[in-house]
């Protein structure tokens, strides 16, 4: 390749264009052209290029050869120091002198410093001493720091006196600019050469030299052009011309025409960059530049249809929800060896176009920063792992270096602008997409509102189709009312001085941590702390200075507070309530159903004997005996959840299902985990504060022995007034009842007024019309006592069998049956008179008829 090159070379040299030429394939530096080294043996040619060769510490040492270009002239060459550059290591690369010997103490020319303290390029003037070297043109710093340096340099200098320098590194590619400087204090020159100071011998014999070449400038005919406009601001425009051109003609605003626009002047920055005043600030689009007379140094005109066009986007304050995540793929599937890729869509929810040049999107681990991308108004972009780019054919998509890697259970996940300032941020969980089918069968997350980013886990779901829709519209996509008010869902008590706020929505968390948005009764006032909770912010715990009282009623006040969008929720009271501690017979065990229907579960049902409200937060129960206390306790809430005096509730572990077998006529059924019970025999107990406060020990037996199946029939508690453990307080619950009560008063409770028997028939006339009045016929009974069998029959005026309302069941202690005018059949009855006939029985043998 140097062959080559050097052919090249002489055929220039040939041409009578070059000055210098030297690739140092002959190995020879003492002819074509000659070097004078400082100092013999100082240098050496090694494997065609040029060497250090010396050995001595903290020395400096040069060669050069002959040189006579110094303006009109373009200096090449390549370098190689294998060590990280410092202030006592590093090349001067003399362009212009008049010594030849570069160690002169009194020597006029320019170098350029290769290394140094800033491991940088930088340009001198040199009149006189090293030490008054003027530095004329500075480069990035670090661009030495490394322990391999190679470069390739390039220097211009036009008749003017104006420098240009550009370098490269080849394992990158790019040709770098470091700009332009004018200078004209030394235009003639008698040497080229390489000044190396070095330190120890760590640095001995690192220094390369190679294909070095010294040609005139050709004759500038060309014309200059744009290369490229900036921005400072909407009032400005900077552009960069490819050459140095006429101040005066470049100066003048009346060379330049922007459509839509107004020029006012033109100043020079540069000798080729030059900025452009409007007289109003200039909206996001597409311009075309004319330029009109503008010509170079060397008096190249533009020509008349010269224009450079650009595309301009205006720079706006962003501010949070501007751009949102509007689509995660946490778990991508794999199909047949050919795997799907994780991905994250964003959206941008303006009309403006926006840049998002060293914006970050990371998660907690990991984090990348966006180069000079532009997201176009209300425009998807996808963002993927770069090695996964075969999977993303779209040009609307951006492949990641640093891929924040989406956890299937979970992750947060942060879009940021260049300040830092959080734009959006989703924290998403497993339970997100509301679906076990589609958390498995890798679908994706999708935004359901984007214009309600404040609702956290209720506006995403699940994708209908596995793989999501990534760069379209999400399949889940439906507009909610963003403007809606947030509500308050629950307020409990956690202890004496905290209090527990939830609400439905993303809450704004200025207004839910002002603690003069909450205030309590009774001489408590303000909190002294309010604290978020929650990482979707729909959570606040407030703590008070002033401890709440066990068994007085609270009100605390809620105002002020606001979701993310700004919309407040209504003020409210609300409740506060500490109960004090349960006592021993303060809640008794009132049924229990530990041998369900098929489909069906257990339950057990409570009851507040006390007259104060009771929390069932305090209470546990387990399936153990009274003496083995402490096992297996499940707590019956974890939230306070009150029961009133004189009320009952159901503790089941599928509330739905009880629900859906009992007349559940008053309160919803408490989800708890219940422990498994035993069906042939058993115990229930319940604790608080590791005191037994009732406990039930039952057996199969206690159900009344004319019961034919027991399956799904509970056994009721007939007496609070009694032990609960006392023999025959337990039986089977009525058939009329449903065979259980779940959350009402027992169908076998003898409890309240004295109970006799009696029957009473309403009303004597009645009519099935369905025109809501008198369509049933009602039979109440009541006894005093459980136990007893009956069955009711409806004959008519010719003493044939009509229907069958209940045959051999168990009636309890109260209950009540109804005709609705049917025959066994099915068939509506006649109209006429008809006979019903009770007949009761009970274990003593005790038989009665009434009819």
């Amino acid at each position: 390749m140097r062959k080559i090159t050097l052919i090249l070379m002489l055929l220039i040299v040939k041409a009578g264009y070059c000055q210098v030429v030297e690739a140092f394939n002959d190995a020879d530096i003492l002819s074509e052209p000659a070097w004078f080294a400082s100092s013999t043996g100082y240098y050496v040619v090694e494997e065609g290029r040029l060497r250090s060769n010396s050995v001595a510490v903290n020395s400096n040492f040069s060669i050069s050869t002959a040189n006579t270009l110094a303006t009109n002239c373009k200096w090449d060459f390549w370098i190689n120091l294998k060590f990280n550059t410092s202030g006592a290591n590093y090349v001067d690369v003399y362009l212009v002198s008049d010594k030849q010997d570069l160690r002169s103490a009194n020597l006029n020319g320019y170098f350029l410093r290769i290394g140094g303290t800033d491991d940088n390029l930088s340009l001198y003037k040199r009149a006189g001493s090293l030490s008054s070297a003027i530095k004329l043109m500075d480069g990035a710093p670090g661009i030495t720091a490394t322990s391999n340096n190679i470069l390739k340099i390039s220097v211009t200098r036009n008749l003017d006196g104006l420098f240009t320098l550009n370098y490269l590194v080849p394992s990158v590619g790019n040709q770098i600019s470091l700009g332009t400087v004018q200078d004209v204090s030394f235009k003639q020159t008698g040497w080229f050469g390489f000044y190396i100071q070095q330190s120890t011998a760590s640095f001995f014999q690192k220094h390369y030299f190679d294909d070095i070449l010294i040609t005139q400038l050709l004759a500038d005919v060309d014309p200059p052009k744009i290369l490229s406009a900036s921005f400072p601001d909407s009032l400005y425009i900077d552009i960069t011309f490819n050459e140095t051109v006429d101040d005066n003609i470049a100066s003048d605003p009346l060379n330049y025409i922007l459509e839509g626009a107004l020029i006012t002047t033109v100043n020079k920055i540069t000798t080729s960059i030059y900025r452009i005043q409007l007289s109003i600030p200039l909206p996001t689009g597409k311009y075309v530049l004319k330029l009109i007379a503008v010509s170079d140094i060397s008096g190249n005109m533009v020509p008349e249809d010269n224009s450079f066009s650009f595309f301009y986007i205006r720079p706006f304050t962003i501010k949070r929800g501007d751009v949102i995540i509007n689509e995660i793929y946490a778990n991508p599937i794999s199909v047949g060896g050919t795997s799907e890729t994780e991905f994250v869509e964003l959206l941008n929810t303006t009309g403006s176009y926006i840049l998002l040049n060293k914006w970050s999107y990371s998660d907690l681990t990991t984090s990348y920063e966006f180069g000079s991308d532009t997201l176009r108004p209300y425009e998807l972009m996808i963002l993927y792992p770069l090695n996964s780019i075969q999977n993303f054919n779209t040009s609307r998509s951006i492949g990641l270096s640093k891929w924040p890697t989406l956890n299937n259970d979970g992750d947060v996940l942060t879009l940021s602008d260049a300040a830092g300032f959080e734009i959006d941020k989703v924290s998403y969980g497993s339970d997100w997409y509301r679906s076990q089918q589609k958390k498995q069968n890798f679908h994706s997350l999708e935004l359901i509102d984007p214009a309600n980013i404040c609702k956290g886990i209720q506006n995403w779901i699940g994708s209908k189709d596995p793989g999501g829709t990534p760069g379209t519209v999400n399949s889940s996509f439906r507009s909610q009312l963003s403007d809606s008010k947030p509500k308050i869902i629950s307020v409990s008590i956690i202890d004496s001085t905290h209090v527990s706020i939830q609400f439905d929505k993303y809450m704004d968390s200025n207004t839910v941590t002002n603690f003069l948005n909450y205030t309590v009764n009774n001489g408590v006032g303000f909190p002294v702390a309010s604290i978020i909770n929650s990482a979707e912010f729909n959570s606040v715990t407030v703590q008070f200075g002033v401890s709440l009282e066990n068994g007085i009623e609270y009100k605390i006040n809620i105002s002020g507070v606001s979701d993310c969008a700004g919309n407040i929720a209504d003020g409210k009271e609300f409740q506060l309530y500490l109960a004090k501690p349960i006592l021993k017979g303060d809640v008794l065990i009132s049924e229990a159903l530990f041998n369900p229907r098929v489909g069906g579960v257990d339950f057990v049902e409570i009851y507040n004997n006390s007259r104060e409200r009771k929390d069932l937060q305090q209470l546990f129960i387990t399936n153990k005996h009274a003496q083995d206390t402490l096992l297996n306790l499940r707590q019956v809430s974890l939230v306070q959840q009150f029961l009133d005096p004189g009320r009952y509730a159901v503790l089941t572990s599928a509330p739905l299902i009880v629900e859906g077998q009992y007349n559940v006529l008053i309160n919803d059924p408490v989800q708890v985990a219940l422990p498994s019970f035993q069906v042939s025999s058993g115990a229930i107990s319940i604790f608080s504060g590791g005191v037994v406060i009732d406990a039930f020990d039952y057996t199969e037996e206690m159900h009344i022995p004319l019961l034919k199946i027991a399956k799904g029939v509970s056994l009721e508690r007939i007496s609070f007034q009694l032990a609960t453990n006392a023999k025959g307080n337990f039986t089977s619950a009525s058939a009329v009842a449903g065979f259980a009560t779940p959350g009402y008063k027992n169908s076998v409770s003898t409890d309240g007024a004295s109970l006799k028997k009696q029957f009473k028939i309403y009303p004597k006339v009645f009519s099935p019309d369905g025109d809501g009045i008198d369509d049933l016929l009602t039979v109440s009974f009541s006894f005093p006592s459980p136990g007893s069998m009956g069955s009711i029959d409806i004959y008519d005026d010719k003493g044939v069998l009509q229907k069958r309302l209940l045959k051999n069941v168990n009636l309890g202690t109260t209950g009540t049956v109804v005709w609705d005018g049917m025959d066994e059949q099915g068939n509506l009855c006649k109209i006429g008179i008809y006979f019903l006939k009770l007949e009761i029985f009970d274990l003593t043998g005790s038989r009665s008829k009434y009819i």
